[in-house]
C-alpha cells in the first residue's frame, strides 16, 4: 500500500513483556469511527526490533512518518501482508492485544460512570 490517507485518532497505548517479547502498542481509531488497528513495536528475545500494523489477525509492515513534510501531520505507510512473523511473536502480540483492549474497555466504562 502506498500509505494510509485516512485520519487516525490515537486512543490508547501500552508497553509490556509477553512471552519473552517486549511490546509497545498504540491503538488507533480509523476516521470511519468504527475500525481500529494496532501499531506494535516488538523487540524479540534476541533483541531484533520490528514494527507491525495489526488489524484482526492480519500483520502488515508499517513505516511511521512523524510530521510528514507533504501533509504536515503524521503519516502511516502500510506495506504488504507479512507471512514471516513467527507463531511465538504472533501469540505474544495476540496476548497483549487481548489484555490491552480489555484495559481500554475498562477505562471507557470507568469514564462513563
Amino acid at each position: 500500500m502506498a500509505g494510509m490517507s485516512k485520519a487516525l485518532k490515537d486512543l490508547f497505548h501500552r508497553r509490556g513483556h509477553f512471552d519473552g517479547y517486549t511490546l509497545t502498542g498504540w491503538l488507533y481509531q480509523i476516521d470511519d469511527g468504527v475500525e481500529t488497528a494496532w501499531n506494535f513495536m516488538s523487540v524479540s528475545p534476541s533483541h531484533e526490533t520490528r514494527n507491525y500494523w495489526v488489524s484482526g489477525e492480519v500483520f502488515r509492515g508499517v513505516t511511521l512518518h512523524m510530521f510528514h513534510p507533504a501533509t504536515g501531520r503524521n503519516h502511516i505507510e502500510l506495506h504488504g501482508i507479512l507471512t514471516d512473523v513467527s507463531e511465538a511473536e504472533r501469540s505474544a502480540i495476540r496476548t497483549a492485544t487481548k489484555k490491552w483492549e480489555q484495559e481500554y474497555q475498562d477505562l471507557l466504562l470507568a469514564d462513563n460512570i
